[in-house]
C-alpha cells in the first residue's frame, strides 16, 4: 500500500510539473496505472486478512459501496469544478492537485497499517507465498483464467454504459444530453441494491450468484433493442445495475475462496484485469457496431441492432459459464 500510494503521488506530481501532454500521458500510464494495480489488489487481499470468513461477504459488499460513493463524489466534484472554471489548464491543474492531495493523505495513513491475519495466529512474516511459476502449474489456475476470460466479455457490457450509450443517445435522441442523469440513476441503484443482494450468499454458492448477476447484466441491453426512449434506457440501467450489484462483490469472494494459500495475490491480480481489459472489447465492438448500424449522419432505423449484438455476445459468455460449469468452476479450498 505504501508503494502504491507513493507511485500515485509521483504520477500526479509529474502531471502537474510537466507541460508536454505526451509526458503527462506517460506519467499517468506508468505511475498512476501501476499505483491503481497495486492498491486494488492489496486492498482486496487485505479484506481477507482483516476479516473472518463469516463476515467476509459483507466486507466486500461494503468495499464496493465505498467505490460507488467515491465515484458519486468524484463525478459531482468534477461537474462542480467545470461549472466554476473555464475548461483550460487551470481547471485540470486543480483536478490533478486534488488527486495528489488524496494520494498523499492515503500514503500517510498507510504508514500506520498493521499486517495481521485474523485466521492465522502465526507471525505474518512467516506466511507462505507461492511463486508464480508454481501457481501456473496448477489446474485450478488455468480454469480460473478461462473463467476470467469469459468475465472480460461480460464486463464489457458495463463499459458500454459509459462508452457507447452517450454516443448512441446523442445520435438517436433529439434531447440526448441527459446522460449524466442516467449515471446518477445507475449509482443510486448500485448503492441500494448491493447490500440487499448480499443476502444471496446465505442461499446460493458464489459461482451461482455470479452466473445470475451476469445474466441480468448481459440481458439488460436487449431492452434498447425494443425501446430506445428515456424509459427504455432507464429500465436498461436499472437491470444492468442490479446485475452488477449481484455479481461484482461476489467475484472477489469467489476468487479468494478458490485461490490456493499463498497465491491469493496472483489470483486477485488476474481478476483485476476485468476492470481494464474489457475497455478494449468495448472500444472495438462499439466502433464496429456504431460504424455499421448507427453512423453519425446515416439512417437511424437500425441503431437498435447495436444493443442486440452487445447482448448476444455477452449472453453467449454467460451460457458457457452455465453449461460448462463443471469444467470451469472450482470448489472453495477448505
Amino acid at each position: 500500500m505504501v508503494l502504491g500510494n507513493a507511485m500515485g503521488c509521483i504520477g500526479y506530481a509529474l502531471v502537474l510539473i510537466l507541460k508536454d501532454k505526451y509526458y503527462q500521458f506517460a506519467s499517468i500510464l506508468i505511475f498512476l496505472m501501476f499505483a491503481i494495480s497495486i492498491n486494488l489488489t492489496n486492498t482486496k487481499l487485505g479484506i481477507k486478512y482483516y476479516t473472518y470468513p463469516k463476515s467476509r461477504s459483507l466486507a466486500y459488499t461494503l468495499y464496493f459501496i465505498v467505490f460507488f460513493v467515491a465515484a458519486g463524489f468524484t463525478s459531482g466534484g468534477v461537474d462542480l469544478l467545470y461549472s466554476l472554471y473555464d475548461e483550460d489548464e487551470e481547471l485540470y491543474q486543480i483536478i490533478f492537485s486534488f488527486g495528489l492531495g488524496l494520494y498523499a493523505a492515503t500514503l500517510v495513513l498507510s504508514l500506520f497499517l498493521r499486517e495481521i491475519d485474523l485466521e492465522n495466529t502465526e507471525d505474518i512474516e512467516m506466511t507462505f507465498i507461492m511463486p508464480s511459476k508454481e501457481a501456473i502449474k496448477l489446474k485450478r489456475f488455468w480454469k480460473f483464467v478461462v473463467f476470467v476470460s469469459l468475465m472480460l466479455i461480460i464486463k464489457s457490457v458495463y463499459f458500454h454504459l459509459s462508452g457507447t450509450l452517450p454516443i448512441y443517445m446523442d445520435r438517436t435522441m433529439e434531447n440526448g444530453k441527459h446522460f449524466g442523469l442516467m449515471m446518477v440513476i445507475h449509482q443510486i441503484i448500485l448503492l441500494i441494491a448491493t447490500p440487499i443482494c448480499t443476502y444471496l450468499v446465505f442461499y446460493m454458492d458464489k459461482y451461482s450468484i455470479i452466473v445470475l448477476g451476469t445474466f441480468f447484466t448481459a440481458a439488460s441491453t436487449m431492452v434498447l433493442y425494443y425501446d430506445s426512449s428515456y424509459i427504455g434506457i432507464t429500465i436498461m440501467i436499472i437491470i444492468l445495475s442490479i446485475g452488477e450489484s449481484i455479481y461484482a462483490p461476489r467475484l472477489i469472494d469467489y476468487t479468494i475462496e478458490i485461490a490456493p494459500q499463498g497465491a491469493e495475490a496472483i489470483f486477485l491480480g488476474i481478476v483485476a484485469i476485468t476492470n481494464s481489459l474489457p475497455l478494449i472489447i468495448t472500444g472495438v465492438s462499439s466502433g464496429f457496431l456504431m460504424g455499421n448500424y448507427c453512423t453519425e449522419n446515416g439512417p437511424k432505423d437500425q441503431c437498435n441492432y447495436v444493443w442486440a449484438w452487445v447482448s448476444g455476445y455477452s449472453l453467449a459468455a454467460v451460457f458457457i459459464l452455465l453449461v460448462f460449469r463443471k469444467f470451469i468452476e472450482d470448489k472453495p479450498i477448505s
